[in-house]
């Protein structure tokens, strides 16, 4: 009989020490790449260990005398240092599986640790596994849902959502991969240029900034596993992560007077699970863990794969049940309004005073009160992402920022113009003189709460003088200078980009926090500086939120193993170039689940932002002929972030009931109706929304208030050519409202190149008459508020 032996490198020790180890190294094996952790432990079974060629007789003969011990397990929940062992013994060709050491809390099946000896041909005996290959699925979602999950009061509180839950997922994958006799990982597949797969230093600045990791694990493990099993794999590593989080949090800078963002998760998961602290157990509810095993005896069967996906998704099913918090006689949290607030008023409120702004917002007559779900998200992004990325990562900018991006990148773009400048410069001092002074006491408060006294008081004397015009903005001591540069949240490429400006002034000038761009008691110094630096075109209150989906994701990963792993590898890449591109256009990545992207961006980029991705999707999945769908908000600053994430989740949908393969914009306006219209991304190779916009260029911005709805509403299905009519009405409104020096011609031809791609849409489209009136409008008022935006064409 034939057979092999394959001895399997064991974890070591784990170290004492409090370095975290989150990126995992590769190795390239068979079919595709897996990856381990460092320290040297492979994955489970790898295809080029199974289909390696048979020992030769000198191989076998060694082999047949050999005496293995390999750790079986790392003894279990409160087992402590002890450890199980196998004694494994090959006699002519049959496994014989003896324990010498009692397992401790080992469970039912086979062995959670590693196979130690594989039959080409044969059988396990002594272990009862079965040779019936498994299809594993391990789903984890927040409760409620990604959007529920995504709420906060900053992007901030978005973005470590979002980290957390890929991070989470990645560590669930990799674990399952050592634990589990696995042959084949159809989701995810990551490539080697993933950010989890590098170390730290490698790492350029975009790639921390986002997490591109779905929210499914999905194996086919060759062997006996349950799925208690699973589940219970995954929720341990789940616990260890979040164990690993509140364990920075004793050693972590960032505390205040004994007072910290650790304390309160800390009490709060210590009365909820009735378990020392020591031991930390996931919050009921927060994270939900789905499992399921199903059978896969021809795993190359189309047919036998989906109805095992069928199955799976019976078993696990499609969404997140909502945490259940009646009784718990706690306050809703001021952040996502979903949960009840931990601690009491009291803590809150000394809290608030004791840390600063940046961690707890305190206003008159209130202060923010956080549920474990955004307390847990708040502390996340403040200590570890940091913690792993140093000075790699900066603060993540505000609403307010991104919506006044475009001035700062007007400003940085014509600077060689603008230094020289003699009104802008004294503008440009006047404006800073005004909120400098501000800024500067708001970071050195910061800094004295974080224990960093020295560098406080040199910010506090710099406000001081600039106060009484002792000092000048651009002649602000570089050590002022290097604090207001790393402690003022920007736009992450302008933050790139700033870098390299050797002029203070400029310097000085684009560190201004947005919020005080847009402060309604600052005297007119703003406005002189948009004067004088033709800049009026480029200022707004308003930023854009993309939600972007594949469409019939769920039938492309449910076709055959093959396309699944080529599909998930499509996707988790594509993600990888949507991090660069929505850097590239100065948005911030909130999450990435692959096939889809939710971006903040501001509104000068954001439909040039929305139609590269939908490019670059459609080009990533162009072997399966893959569409995406897409919602774009507009909001002003102010509006509150989860209402705000509701909103652009709505477009999306809208765009999919539509027919899918379409973007829909939504304009919200403060005290005014919303204005929402779906067109299709593309057709006859031009893209409606861009025409729209080059048309609304040419047009006077008054036009906006002067077309009638129900012109647009109620004919196209009745005309036989309803393009003529649309051609005929576009004309009118812009030749009517033609703007200052437009070519008459040019809008001729405009119109009748829209009223060619729109007439040609079907009886599945709706009412395009409907649509293309109240996409015009949207172009026109968003033309109205930043003139100088892009067309996305």
């Amino acid at each position: 009989m034939r057979y092999r032996l394959r001895r399997l490198a064991h974890r070591p020790p784990s170290s004492t020490s409090s370095s975290p180890t989150p990126l995992l190294s590769r190795t390239e094996t068979g079919e595709g790449r897996r990856s381990f952790p460092s320290d040297g432990l492979p994955p489970q079974n790898s295809a080029s260990t199974r289909r390696s060629p048979s020992p030769s007789r000198k191989e076998a003969a060694t082999a047949r005398n050999a005496h293995l011990n390999c750790p079986l397990s790392s003894g279990g929940r409160g087992s402590g240092p002890s450890r199980s062992y196998l004694t494994c013994e090959v006699i002519a060709g049959v496994a014989k599986v003896h324990p010498t050491v009692r397992v401790l809390n080992r469970g039912p099946g086979p062995p959670p640790g590693i196979a130690l000896i594989k039959l080409i041909q044969g059988e396990w005996r002594g272990a009862g596994v079965s040779r019936v290959p498994k299809l594993v699925t391990v789903r984890l979602r927040p409760s409620g849902g990604i959007k529920t999950w995504l709420r906060g009061r900053k992007l901030a509180d978005s973005l470590a959502a979002s980290w957390l839950l890929g991070y989470l997922v990645y560590r669930v994958y990799e674990r399952l991969c050592r634990r589990l006799d696995v042959e084949r990982v159809l989701r995810p597949v990551l490539p080697g240029n993933h950010p989890f797969e590098k170390k730290p230093d490698n790492l350029e600045p975009w790639e921390t900034r986002g997490c591109v990791m779905p929210d499914a694990v999905e194996l086919v493990v060759d062997g006996d596993v349950s799925a208690e099993e699973v589940a219970r794999i995954a929720r341990e590593t789940v616990e260890d992560v979040l164990e690993d989080v509140l364990k920075r949090g004793r050693e972590t800078p960032w505390r205040c007077h004994n007072v910290s963002l650790y304390e309160p998760l800390e009490d709060w998961w210590e009365r909820t699970s009735g378990r020392s602290a020591a031991r930390v157990e996931l919050p009921p509810g927060l994270i939900q863990v789905s499992a399921a095993v199903v059978d896969l005896e021809e795993p190359d069967d189309e047919e036998a794969y989906r109805e095992a996906v069928r199955r799976v998704a019976s078993l696990v099913g499609t969404r997140a049940e909502v945490m259940d918090a009646r009784g718990s006689g706690g306050q809703p949290c001021s952040v996502c309004g979903t949960y009840p607030t931990v601690g009491d008023r009291e803590f809150w409120e000394e809290l608030s005073e004791r840390l600063p702004p940046q961690l707890l917002k305190r206003w008159e007559g209130g202060f923010e009160r956080l549920c474990a779900a955004c307390l847990l998200k708040r502390y996340f992004g403040t200590h570890v992402i940091r913690s792993w990325y140093l000075e790699k990562i900066s603060w993540i900018p505000s609403t307010a920022e991104v919506a006044i991006t475009p001035v700062k990148v007007g400003i940085l773009n014509r600077w060689e113009e603008l230094k020289d400048d003699g009104g802008f410069r004294e503008a440009a001092l006047g404006f800073l003189r005004e909120v400098l002074p501000e800024q500067l006491r708001q970071i050195a408060h910061y800094l004295r709460c974080v224990k960093e006294v020295d560098r406080a008081g040199e910010l506090e004397e710099a406000a001081k003088d600039l106060k009484r015009d002792r000092l000048e903005p651009e002649g602000l001591p570089e050590d002022v200078r290097k604090e207001l540069h790393r402690l003022t949240p920007k736009a992450p490429r302008l933050d790139e980009e700033l870098g390299d400006v050797e002029d203070s002034l400029i310097e000085v000038l684009l560190c201004v926090e947005g919020r005080f761009w847009y402060d309604p008691e600052a005297p007119g110094g703003l406005r002189e500086l948009l004067e004088a630096g033709d800049l009026e075109n480029l200022y707004t209150p308003y930023y854009a939120l993309l939600k972007l989906d594949g469409d019939r994701m769920g039938e492309l990963f449910s076709r055959d193993p093959e396309t699944t792993r080529g599909a998930s590898r499509a996707t988790i890449e594509f993600g990888l170039k949507a991090m660069r591109i929505v850097h590239g256009h100065y948005g911030v990545l909130l999450y990435c689940g692959g096939d889809d992207v939710f971006a903040a961006l501001p509104l000068h980029t954001a439909l040039d932002c929305a139609f590269e991705l939908e490019e670059t999707f459609r080009e990533s999945l162009k072997k399966w002929k893959g569409t995406c769908s897409a919602g774009l908000a507009v909001v002003h600053h102010l509006h509150p972030l989860r209402d705000a994430i509701d909103l652009a989740y709505r477009l999306e949908k809208r765009a999919k009931e539509a027919g899918r393969n379409r973007l829909a914009v939504g304009l919200y306006r403060r005290n005014a109706p919303e204005r929402v219209a779906v067109l299709k991304w593309e057709a006859d190779g031009k893209r409606p929304w861009g025409l729209l916009f080059e048309l609304a260029d040419l047009v006077s911005r008054r036009a906006a208030y002067h077309l009638p709805r129900d012109w647009w509403e109620g004919w196209w299905e009745e005309l036989d050519e309803p393009k003529n009519l649309l051609r005929s009405l576009l004309g009118y409104v812009a030749l009517r409202h033609r703007g200052e020096g437009a070519d008459e011609g040019e809008i001729v031809g405009l119109v009748e190149r829209i009223a060619e791609v729109v007439g040609k849409a079907g009886p599945e489209d709706g009412d395009p008459g409907a649509e293309v009136g109240r996409a015009l409008e949207i172009a026109l008022e968003l033309r109205s508020e930043c003139p100088a935006g892009g067309n996305g064409g």
